[in-house]
């Protein structure tokens, strides 16, 4: 993309042409079709083979887009060099190109602190300009800085060398920066003789050159099919080659070998839709339309414009930040993506066209006049709650009857809440990637932080987590749910060292992709989820603002004894290989016991955070002797369960005649559970239901989203 006024270049003295002006409109959309379909590409165990491949496709399909620019740079540039002095020539280009950078790269600055709401002095963005591109997209400015630069030699180089030396010259680039990097990347390794890294202008120069080598480069109407041909088969060597490196050979860890720019395939892909492009007659193509040719050409003369507007218009879609959302995501991918990306192509135009009337500015196309428009709408979220409305999903004893418990979970997932996806979190305690899911929207504000812990015999895909997904989506909180290294089978997971670390880090790892409300951090856990929260809440009051737990285990020494004795389940066996040996008194794996416990910790967390604890009288998976007692450690001396109460619960499975008063929660009455008992006492509520191992979610949920540090 030549970041000048040139759309063409004149030949017999008046024809403007056609085709480069074509390839820059096509370009530019192939440029936001990638950022449609990208984000596809890392969720595959999330959303599955047939979004992936939408998404693999499409950015397979695309890939040719900056070579293609770059070429056309060259095409225009090497000549022109040859016609101008050297000032005149850096004299009109550098004014339009580093200008716009240094505006560009400010916008998008403020645009990360304030609607990204990321944590960046003023002071750091001169130094940012320096080291990196301020935004993702913009680093293609910094090549065309570079190429401009490059023009001089490269004009020298061409003129005065034959035609033989300008082919060695390219046939060396190919062989270094194409066949090289590409086995460097296969093999993982790095040679002696590498030129650069990955966006170098070194890598870049060729495909420069070549534009220019092409320009008197014609071919006949018979071989157009066979430059057609080879795009196809570049095409289907990038996405089948992604396909074999990521899906077959990395479990869906994306792998972008072939999505290079330097890679073969793409190589293949750029060279042929160039060499046709240039071959195309205008006149079979746009007289047929009056004034077709001038309105392609007051596209392509728009399309740096478009090239710096469009990512922010696509965080403003997908955020919904104009009062709707517009995402590849309200349809099916396969269409979706390209619909999506022709809205952005669209929308994009639009401003820039509005932008450009105004003369001072017309060349920076400077979205500073319509940031303030953009945090004027949406700028905060409504407070009012979205309650879970579906029956089925207000209970977990509902939801294990519904058609998403007999799914494979990342399935389940896909389907009730696509808005999710599978992330790694590089561990903290040992470097070991840890998997979780996780959910951010993106709009522009302080957000709630929900750390969801899975349960005792499951791991991060818990599908019982999907109403805390839903509820996340409604009402625009951050959602994680982490691994914690999986079931609580072994001694690397219930409550060990590194599980605690690993939910550390899930919170470090919110914290840094998504914009949190640091006074509202909350916790949620059941069985032996909450066991893992009511640790967390004893060792780590500070830094909670909520913790909820349903059916936790409190002591896993009294949980062994009684899960010894049942005859449907081996949690005995469990807790044993997790701790060592049957944690008996006085032996080691009891003291490992204890120090998984909550009943080590809480304690000390009485009165520094708010617990919401809630168990049902039936359980008999955990007692609810083992929630009453996590209570008591956080309850006020007068607010605590007598031993007897204790007791009398758990044996009788009933309340104590002396429980006295109305109890009542109209959210575990419109989940059909009979809610039977309430204490509360310091920061700690104890709820007690007619029930057996259960969740109610909205209860637990409304709750949370009340309390702030």
């Amino acid at each position: 993309m030549e970041l000048t006024t040139d759309s063409g270049i004149k030949t017999d003295g008046k024809r403007h042409l056609i085709w480069p002006d074509l390839l820059k409109v096509l370009a530019i959309y192939a440029v936001i079709v990638i950022h449609s379909a990208a984000p596809y590409l890392t969720l595959y165990e999330t959303r599955g083979l047939h979004d992936w491949w939408a998404g693999n496709i499409y950015d397979s399909a695309a890939r040719w887009c900056i070579p293609v620019f770059v070429m056309l740079s060259g095409f225009f540039l090497i000549e022109k060099y040859r016609e101008e002095t050297f000032w005149s020539f850096f004299a009109r280009r550098f004014f339009r190109v580093l200008f716009p950078l240094i505006i560009w790269s400010f916008i998008y600055f403020l645009w990360r602190i304030y609607a990204n709401q990321e944590d960046l002095s003023p002071s750091s963005f001169v130094p940012m300009l320096f080291m990196e591109p301020v935004y993702y997209h913009l680093w293609y400015m910094y090549l065309v800085v570079e190429l401009y630069l490059l023009a001089p030699i490269m004009g020298l180089y061409m003129k005065y060398s034959c035609c033989r030396h300008n082919w060695y010259y390219l046939a060396l680039w190919f062989c270094v920066a194409v066949v090289l990097t590409f086995i460097e990347s296969w093999f993982n390794i790095r040679t002696y003789i590498s030129i650069g890294t990955e966006n170098s202008i070194f890598k870049f120069a060729g495909y420069f050159a070549l534009g220019w080598m092409l320009k008197d480069f014609e071919i006949k109407s018979v071989n157009k099919v066979l430059f057609f041909l080879l795009f196809l088969l570049g095409l289907f060597i990038t996405a089948y080659g992604t396909y074999l490196t990521t899906v077959l050979k990395n479990n869906g860890q994306f792998n972008d070998i072939f999505y290079e720019y330097f890679s073969f395939s793409v190589f293949m892909m750029a060279v042929s839709i160039f060499i046709v492009a240039k071959s195309l007659r205008p006149l079979a193509l746009f007289n047929r339309f009056e004034g077709g040719h001038k309105a392609l050409g007051f596209i392509a003369a728009t399309v740096p414009g478009i090239y710096l507007v469009h990512a922010m218009l696509i965080a403003v879609a997908k955020r919904g930040m104009l009062g709707f959302k517009f995402t590849p995501d309200m349809m099916d991918p396969l269409i979706g993506i390209p619909v999506f990306a022709f809205g952005i192509f669209l929308a994009s135009l639009l401003v820039v066209l509005i932008i450009k009337i105004l003369p001072v500015i017309k060349y920076m196309v400077p979205a500073v006049l319509i940031i303030p428009a953009l945090f004027a709408v949406n700028l905060h979220a409504s407070d009012e709650l979205k309650l879970i409305e579906k029956d089925e999903f207000k209970t977990l004893t509902r939801f294990a009857k519904t058609p998403f418990k007999k799914m494979p979970e990342l399935q389940a997932w896909k389907k009730a809440v696509p808005e999710v996806s599978v992330i790694s979190i590089k561990s903290t305690y040992d470097e070991t990637s840890q998997k979780g899911l996780f959910y951010n929207s993106g709009s522009i504000r302080k957000k709630p932080l929900l750390i969801v812990l899975h349960s005792w015999s499951e791991d991060y895909r818990q599908s019982f987590g999907i109403p805390y997904g839903l509820w996340a989506v409604q009402n625009d909180w951050v959602f994680i749910q982490p691994d914690y290294r999986g079931s609580f089978t072994n001694p690397l997971a219930t409550a060990s060292e590194g599980a605690i670390s690993d939910i550390l880090d899930a919170l470090e790892y919110a914290k840094g992709n998504s914009d949190i409300d640091p006074s509202r951090v909350y916790l949620a856990g059941f069985s032996g989820g909450g066991m893992a929260a009511l640790v967390m809440a004893g060792k780590y009051p500070d830094k909670w603002a909520g913790v909820v737990s349903w059916g936790a285990v409190y002591d896993l020494v009294d949980w062994y004894a009684h899960t010894k004795r049942a005859t449907v389940h081996d949690y005995a066996k469990q807790i044993a290989a997790s701790c060592g040996g049957p944690p008996l008194p006085g032996t080691a794996a009891g003291k490992e016991c204890r120090k998984r416990s909550p009943s080590e910790y809480l304690k000390s967390a009485e009165g520094k955070v708010p617990v919401y604890i809630a168990v049902g009288l039936q359980d008999s998976f955990v007692p609810p002797s083992q929630s009453l007692l996590a209570f008591n450690d956080l309850a006020g001396e007068e607010g605590r369960l007598s031993a007897s109460d204790v007791e009398f619960i758990s044996k009788q499975h009933k309340l104590p005649s002396d429980f006295k008063g109305a109890h009542e929660d109209k959210l575990f009455a419109d989940a059909g559970v009979p809610f039977q008992y309430k204490r509360e006492s310091n920061k700690a509520i104890l709820k007690i239901y007619e029930g057996r191992h259960d969740v109610v979610y909205n209860a637990g949920l409304v709750w949370l989203s009340g309390q702030k540090r």
